[in-house]
């Protein structure tokens, strides 16, 4: 989904106009070809890169002699740096005291040997390395193992106008389609699966244990037997009448996490005529030992529904246990500084600069594509203030997608009622580090 980001994403239907919003008032990557950026001169070193530490805090250093102190890299593009661990790499970035935080870098040797870093690229049958200065360097037989890692940032040594070459992974090509196929099939059964065993269990057939529900007027509940007690209490579905459309499916490079994103569709009945309800969702998904399952979904447009009482016990705990991966932490903090940008320069603005070029948000019943429209839907809320914290977080191992969810509060101007909602977002790491979001959407907490 997003224009160079290591991660497949495919458009399924053409978005027309269609958040943790203010309550109302792709193809493959581009093949135009992607390089790494040239390094700015201002806070640059150079170092040997290593991963120190333990499983529980491990951190990326610059390691630049026997005679200087070694460097922390901070910041998403950190992790990309960790897998050139032992060559020696040129970082730029923002340097306070002893911390570099990384926003290019260039790997220089690799084990003594000069190297090259750049993008693999196919055409004519050649495959070539494109550097930031986009000069193509042909790699002659190249072998079948580098042909297959076509959309990859790597990094190779040797003699590549006649083979043996040595070469290293950076950033891991797109993933396959069949990947990305498999997700929207999945999705598509969700009616199949509703229309014979009901909603409350035919969705929890598809929820892994860990799952966050985001229902209207709810709050966020998590747990398979939790979710499906707060389903199951909602007024029923009739058998067959909810359909699911998904508008648009991404993977995560190494095929673990994926997002679909489109509309739910329930059809309803009385003796005088048949009415067709169209809401939005959002679901992520995660595929382990027993395949793909839901890890988070968001209904979006739907009615406050009525769930019953919901006891503490079901509700998603304030940011814990959950939110220890190296990866999730770093998208909490995306989100936090997405809130600060909200409430520093207007909720517009924040909305528009944290957003991908393909991001999409719902707004009504519009669907709004990219930064432009994102910022034109929040037309008449630049009064009023929001402000939000995740509660929750995932990320796949591959480290370029993602999910966070959480809360907000909306006040439309001075002395106004808070109305508090609750979102669920999913965020895609770009070609220079840092992390835009992809899909946004959620619904009212009880008031």
């Amino acid at each position: 989904m997003i224009r160079g980001a290591p991660l497949f994403l495919v458009a399924l239907v053409p978005a027309c106009r269609t958040s943790h919003a203010a309550p109302a008032p792709q193809p493959q990557a581009s093949a135009a070809v992607q390089v790494p950026p040239v390094l700015s001169v201002q806070d640059t070193a150079r170092g040997i890169v290593a991963v120190v530490g333990t499983e529980r805090d491990r951190r990326v250093v610059l390691r630049q002699g026997p005679t200087r102190p070694s460097i922390t890299l901070a910041g998403p593009l950190a992790t990309t740096i960790a897998r050139a661990a032992g060559a020696d790499v040129w970082v730029s970035g923002t340097r306070a005291g002893n911390t570099l935080t990384a926003t290019a870098f260039l790997v220089r040797t690799v084990d003594g040997v000069p190297a090259l870093d750049g993008t693999l690229v196919s055409a004519d049958g050649q495959v070539a390395l494109v550097t930031a200065d986009h000069v193509r360097h042909v790699i002659t037989n190249a072998p079948a193992a580098l042909r297959q890692l076509v959309g990859a940032r790597a990094w190779v040594t040797g003699d590549l106008a006649h083979g043996g070459v040595t070469w290293g992974v950076l950033v891991p090509p797109p993933a396959h389609a069949p990947v990305a196929d498999s997700v929207v099939a999945l999705d598509l059964s969700r009616g199949d699966s509703v229309r014979m065993h009901g909603f409350a269990d035919g969705m929890a057939r598809l929820l892994a244990s860990d799952a966050v529900y985001l229902r209207a007027g709810a709050p966020v509940v998590s747990g398979t037997s939790n979710i499906r007690a707060m389903l199951a209490a909602a007024r029923p579905v009739p058998a067959g009448a909810m359909r699911w459309q998904p508008l648009r499916v991404g993977v995560s490079s190494d095929g673990t996490l994926a997002y679909t994103a489109g509309i739910a569709a329930t059809a309803s009945s009385d003796s005088a005529r048949v009415a067709l309800r169209a809401d939005r969702y959002i679901a992520v998904w995660r595929r382990d030992g027993a395949g793909w399952r839901i890890v988070a979904y968001a209904e979006i447009g739907a009615a406050p529904a009525s769930t019953g009482p919901v006891s503490d016990t079901q509700l998603m705990a304030h940011p814990g246990s959950a939110v220890q991966d190296s990866i999730a932490r770093v998208l909490v903090a995306t989100d936090s500084a997405f809130s600060a940008h909200a409430a520093r320069a207007g909720i517009a603005d924040a909305f528009a600069s944290y957003a991908a070029a393909t991001a999409m948000t719902f707004s009504g019943s519009l669907v709004n594509t990219g930064p432009a429209e994102v910022r034109g839907s929040f037309a008449g809320a630049e009064q009023g203030t929001l402000e939000w914290h995740a509660v929750d977080a995932g990320a796949a191992a591959s480290a370029d997608l993602g999910f966070t969810v959480g809360v907000a509060t909306y006040v439309a101007s001075p002395g106004a009622s808070p109305r508090r909602s609750k979102y669920l977002t999913v965020w895609a790491l770009q070609r220079d580090g840092s992390w835009r979001y992809l899909v946004d959407g959620g619904n009212a907490l009880p008031q």
